[in-house]
């Protein structure tokens, strides 16, 4: 592979730079060891960039928590240089409560690794995106770099899976696999569906080419939930994969810092609410129908056409959501039935899609996830290798996770 070298600093450039976020970060030791040993696996460098953050409002414990991760971040340098990796502490810290949060954090190592990508002429290779209490596989660095060489995507969404035997406890175990269900429920129910676009949106779990972040604006500064918006921009550029062959491992713990996310919805559970519910599996017959449709559409179909198909239901959501308007617009600003009809996908989205689940007009009984997942994954469950136990529901999360690992890589390409 040949080298290219920073002209300003005659430093080697990175071919792909990891962006982590830290916020109160006891546990990013591990973190950054389980990159070390995933780089060792290649012959290349690459850049760690390290946003360590807090308002002037946090209290004493974070920013004293914060200023020691800053110290060793400066200690280790030398070390991770020695083995290839750049590691780039920045300091975020003392910032106004409003202004500060993850999205702030994320964007700004993200900026910071574009323009370095960029600035040397490497703009299509990959910024990654994890967290700061997240550990990764040992293949994680050399099967991202290979994935971005050699194959024209755009991001892609990379494998996760919670580490069940680190939670403490049986109901903390518990939670994690329900918080892991719902996620994988509402993806794979969707794909099952016929709706293209399904991906997981997890913040730890994700990389996109440079010049794809700078062409579609980088990244957002919401106090949460700021890989979910970003994504629906990167996904809907239509072309989007999933990359199963790595894995990232997110943290089981709690945590109330995020108002979304495992923390927060491990913390629920174990403060005695009940096993989260989701849509019955009937209810993705309303996606089912819509996007027949909309598959075999084109500038020629009526709009009144497609809604006539729908369900009562659907029918009331798309009208709220101003369709035929919709529908118009892409008309107007599109001249093939492709980018027409790539145009419509976009509007409903993966925001949309959730959004109807949780509309007026739907009125079918939720149900916990555990009971629904059963269902949706009932050919995973009677064709694994060993009989499932009704009651053990880690091993039904253990099955749809090795099934989704080894099945087809799943990609949305218009």
């Amino acid at each position: 592979m040949r080298t290219r070298r920073n002209q300003k600093t005659g430093s080697e450039l990175p071919e792909l730079i990891v962006v982590i976020p830290a916020h109160n970060e006891p546990s990013l030791d591990e973190t950054l060891l389980s990159l070390l040993h995933s780089h060792r696996a290649v012959a290349f460098q690459i850049q760690i960039i390290v946003v360590v953050n807090d308002s002037n409002s946090s209290p004493a414990g974070v920013r004293k928590m914060n200023a020691e991760t800053l110290q060793y971040l400066k200690l280790k340098k030398a070390q991770f240089a020695a083995d290839g990796i750049n590691l780039t502490p920045i300091d975020s810290t003392g910032l106004s409560a409003v202004a500060s949060g993850v999205g702030l954090a994320r964007k700004s190592g993200m900026d910071l690794a574009a323009s370095i990508l960029s600035e040397g002429g490497r703009a299509d290779r990959p910024i990654v995106s994890l967290d700061a209490d997240c550990t990764v596989s040992p293949n994680y660095i050399r099967e991202i770099e290979r994935f971005f060489r050699e194959n024209d995507a755009d991001a892609v969404s990379i494998h996760f899976e919670h580490p069940l035997t680190l939670a403490i406890g049986k109901d903390a175990t518990r939670a994690i696999v329900e918080y892991e269900l719902v996620m994988r429920y509402f993806v794979d129910g969707l794909r099952r569906a016929g709706y293209p676009a399904a991906f997981h949106t997890v913040g730890s779990a994700m990389a996109v080419r440079a010049s794809i972040y700078l062409a579609e604006g980088g990244m957002n500064t919401r106090q949460g939930a700021e890989d979910f918006y970003f994504l629906q921009k990167i996904i809907a550029r239509g072309n989007f994969f999933e990359l199963n062959q790595a894995t990232v491992f997110p943290s089981p713990r709690p945590s109330t810092r995020a108002p979304f996310g495992t923390g927060q919805a491990v913390s629920k559970r174990l403060s005695g609410s009940d096993c989260p519910k989701v849509h019955p599996l009937v209810a993705l017959n309303d996606i089912e129908t819509l996007f027949n449709s909309l598959n075999h559409c084109t500038r020629k179909t009526d709009c009144a056409e497609i809604t006539s198909l729908c369900s009562p239901a659907m029918k009331t959501y798309l009208q709220q959501q101003k369709f035929t308007t919709v529908w118009q617009s892409a008309l107007d600003n599109t001249s093939t039935d492709r980018t027409f009809k790539k145009r419509v996908y976009a509007w409903f989205n993966l925001f949309r899609a959730r959004k109807y689940f949780a509309s007026e007009g739907f009125d079918l009984t939720r149900l916990p996830v555990v009971d629904a997942a059963k269902q949706l994954y009932g050919d995973i469950i009677h064709s694994a290798g060993t009989p499932y136990v009704n009651d053990d529901d880690v091993s039904l999360l253990l099955e749809i996770r090795k099934a989704h690992w080894a099945g087809k890589r799943y990609a949305y390409v218009i």
